[in-house]
């Protein structure tokens, strides 16, 4: 965060918690007041609202003195706007001798970050940081009103100062019985969802999961959290709905703008003790057995004298302590300092000088650098990125041309996220990214224009054409451009028990035992045809229905689809096919399917014999049907218009006035029972034949086309 003025006269400014809090620094030869800060700041809009006071001399500035102060807080207010950041209301209040300036603050999430090797770190929503070396598995975020969402965190229970340390991250969200889980597998970042590893990036149970500069990122909008993972000990929880306020338990606190809380047990009581509070999110049924809460002792690590010069004679204790203060006091200098005063270091010095005490031989640098980069990712988040980095200092090497950078856009840069659109970071992210202008494709950074397009999960070339339906679009840059925006003729389906699917691709299930309107003209337009789907009782159970005749009317012919196949044209049985009657035409498509085609009118309908009806029209019907295939005009919301002029919200209301003999009963509108509850002894056969279409490979080849599960339903 930028500091917007630099009346510092009398008191220096510090970021504590996300907000500006002034800190006294002495007299400096006369008399100092200032205002206790008052904040109103609301980190969910773009913009907070923030009352800074700033301190002047009360006895001694002449009126000419205080004159000179407000002067220079409107250069300075001036200056932030040469820099582009937005101004919504100042106002200079001479009351006394202090000013109240109201500024624009940047939007932040809110954020749980933990991280360390063997010494475990937290830094809560709120911002308060504490170190608890539990080596179980414990709740670290929680939705603890509605349980929509958990997340833990795994710590290895085998851990030693002398291993590798590997911690995971597991997450329940929503309706979805598989887990999501971030670990390390074969010694690199995997992510695994039900048990099997998924392909990073990729779309699955909700999730996007992408890499983002060496980070691998989880993005869950519907619940509103996003994950970050380091692919090794930095697991940081993003929360992005507002709604979430107050809402979150667990390690990572309550997010309420409220420090002295944040030690909040499941229980609810508010403790003060760091051990017995993480112990009391230790998830026992997840926890692997032998671990233990809090057992991680620090090796002792203290100083006998200032001295921290290394002596021959030096105790073991002393040559850590010695390290660690050596070490860790580079967080006091540039070119950290320069972020002092938007991040307090001392917590992070705590931190470090624990993970350089606790770190082995073989791993300095390793913790060194960890310790360091807490500390400017912290400074990167509040808008104040240092470039720390060098030769000398935790060098970085990027592979294939990509460049290291401390703060960039948190956004994947990749061909596949290009096609996407450009997505609006609201903060930045460290790691290793393609020079700008490039993307990363298969491991290399390459031109945009060299960049293909995704559709389905397939990948295809620059310049491409994809054709879809009757449209077609033209791979430019890795955006699908130049597309066509034709009407295309669509398909109505009308299939088992029975269901439906309308031709603007609405599902629903409808079991009434009379003759229904599947399709008509509704406007006038085409005044000579008619569809109707004959449904009569079938299986075991009472008010289970099937459609079993398709009755197709167009002008003076009527044609009767039978059950079996056999066709029936205005009382008389057609024993051969294909037939012909002035603007119908009647063929044997397959083994399987016979097919009613009005060539005038631009309608098709597929019978099988059974129970299945495919009913496609042409464009010149876009806005004019109507029926229980709904109204084709690409809207869903209007599928239930009725011939009364009204879009019921009710599916039984919306057939039962589509039945075309007005002596059949009404299917209520309670929802009718499902088949696998009434007949549960043949719930588990059902699943084990209706789980090909999820699981054989001859289907898993339409997934990304056609979503399976509405049909596994």
């Amino acid at each position: 965060m930028r500091r917007p003025w630099s009346l510092a006269v009398c008191c220096e400014q510090v970021c504590l918690h996300g907000l500006l809090v002034p800190k006294a620094t002495g007299t400096l030869n006369r008399d100092v007041w200032f205002e206790e800060l008052r904040v109103e700041y609301d980190r969910w809009t773009s913009w907070g609202l923030a009352l800074v006071s700033t301190c002047l001399s009360v006895s001694m500035r002449s009126s000419s003195e205080q004159q000179g102060g407000y002067d220079e807080l409107e250069e300075n207010l001036h200056s932030l706007k040469s820099h582009d950041e937005e101004i919504h209301e100042h106002e200079l209040t001479k009351r006394r001798s202090f000013l109240i300036i109201r500024i624009g603050l940047p939007r932040l999430t809110g954020q749980c970050t933990t991280w360390g090797r063997y010494a475990l770190h937290y830094r809560t929503f709120d911002g308060k940081r504490y170190s608890y070396r539990g080596s179980c598995t414990y709740t670290l975020v929680s939705e603890c009103f509605s349980g929509s969402f958990e997340i833990f965190v795994s710590n290895d229970a085998s851990c030693s100062p002398d291993s590798v340390c590997n911690r995971s991250l597991i997450v329940n969200a929503g309706e979805s019985t598989e887990e999501l889980v971030l670990r390390r597998d074969n010694g690199e970042a995997a992510v695994f969802v039900g048990g099997d590893r998924v392909n990073v990036p990729g779309q699955n149970q909700g999730y996007l999961i992408e890499q983002i500069a060496g980070y691998v990122v989880v993005d869950n909008g519907g619940l509103g959290f996003r994950i970050i993972w380091d692919g090794a000990d930095v697991f940081t929880v993003e929360l992005t709905n507002q709604d979430l306020k107050t809402r979150t338990c667990g390690l990572c606190g309550k997010w309420n703008d409220n420090i002295n809380d944040e030690f909040t047990t499941p229980n609810g009581d508010v403790v003060q003790d760091i051990g017995e509070f993480g112990d009391s999110w230790r998830d026992n049924q997840v926890s692997e057995v032998g671990c233990e809460n809090n057992p991680r002792d620090i090796p002792s690590c203290k100083l006998t004298s200032h001295n921290t010069e290394p002596q021959p004679d030096d105790t073991e204790e002393e040559i850590r302590a010695k390290r660690a203060v050596n070490t860790c006091r580079a967080l006091d200098h540039e070119p950290f300092a320069s972020c002092h005063e938007t991040v307090p270091v001392k917590a992070y010095k705590t931190a470090c000088n624990e993970d350089m005490c606790s770190c082995s031989e073989e791993n300095l640098e390793a913790c060194k650098c960890s310790a360091f980069a807490a500390y400017a990712r912290e400074c990167a988040r509040m808008g104040a990125p240092i470039s720390w980095r060098s030769d000398d200092l935790c060098p970085v090497s990027c592979p294939n041309g990509m460049v290291f950078t401390e703060c960039d856009a948190k956004c994947p840069q990749t061909c596949q996220s290009k096609g996407e659109g450009e997505c609006e970071p609201d903060e930045c992210i460290d790691g290793c990214l393609c020079p700008s202008g490039t993307y990363l494709h298969d491991g290399e950074c390459i031109d945009g224009d060299q960049c293909p397009c995704y559709h389905n999960s397939v990948e295809y070339p620059a310049a491409s054409i994809l054709e879809q339906d009757c449209n077609q679009c033209e791979c430019i840059g890795g955006s699908w451009s130049q597309c066509t925006d034709n009407i295309c003729e669509a398909t109505c389906r009308v299939f088992g028990d029975p269901h439906y699917s309308t031709f603007d691709g609405t599902n629903y299930d409808f079991m009434g035992d009379c003759t229904y309107v599947l399709l008509k003209d509704c406007t006038g337009t085409f005044n000579n045809y008619h569809v109707w789907g004959k449904n009569v009782e079938c299986g075991r159970s009472e008010g289970l229905t099937c459609t079993r005749a398709v009755i197709v009317e167009v002008d003076n012919t009527l044609v009767y689809l039978k059950r079996g196949g056999a066709v029936n044209v205005n009382g008389d049985d057609v024993g051969t096919l294909p037939f012909k009657e002035e603007s119908i035409y009647i063929e044997r498509v397959s083994s399987m399917f016979v097919k009613v085609e009005l060539q005038s009118i631009g309608v098709k309908i597929l019978w099988d014999g059974r129970s299945r009806v495919y009913i496609t029209v042409s464009p010149k019907h876009f806005g004019k049907t109507c029926g229980l295939c709904g109204t084709y005009n690409n809207n869903q919301l209007d599928d239930f218009w009725t011939i009364q002029g009204d879009v019921e919200t009710s599916i039984a209301e919306f057939a039962n006035k589509y039945k075309t003999n007005p002596g059949c009963q009404d299917v209520p509108k309670e929802e009718p029972p499902n088949p696998c509850e009434v007949f549960s002894q043949h719930v588990s056969v059902a699943e084990r034949l209706c789980g090909h279409l999820l699981n054989d490979e001859i289907f898993k080849a339409c997934h990304n086309v056609v979503a399976p599960k509405p049909y596994y339903d």
